[in-house]
């Protein structure tokens, strides 16, 4: 592998498990575009999945159960909506 594929790999291996912010100290706002290729599409995939549950429950038989689950995901997926707005400003 080439120096240049083995620092982007390195990039990308680190963007999984590191905070965004220190992720730009170690490799710089000029390459965020990796860092949030990865993590944003992770988040999308978790909101989506986060939507896919309220519906099934919206589509569940109503109780008080299922009203305090949906509110339960709601809120999740809202953090996560946050959360993955800021990784992608």
């Amino acid at each position: 592998m080439s120096k240049m594929g083995g620092y982007v790999f390195q990039m990308q291996e680190d963007a999984q498990w590191m905070a965004r912010e220190q992720w730009i100290k170690v490799y710089g706002l000029g390459n965020i575009s990796v860092y949030e290729e990865l993590n944003g599409k992770e988040l999308r995939e978790v909101i989506d999945h986060l939507d896919s549950d309220i519906e099934f429950l919206r589509e569940a038989q109503k109780s008080s159960e299922t009203d305090e689950e949906i509110a339960r995901l709601k809120s999740k997926r809202d953090v996560l909506g946050v959360v993955y707005g800021k990784s992608i400003t």
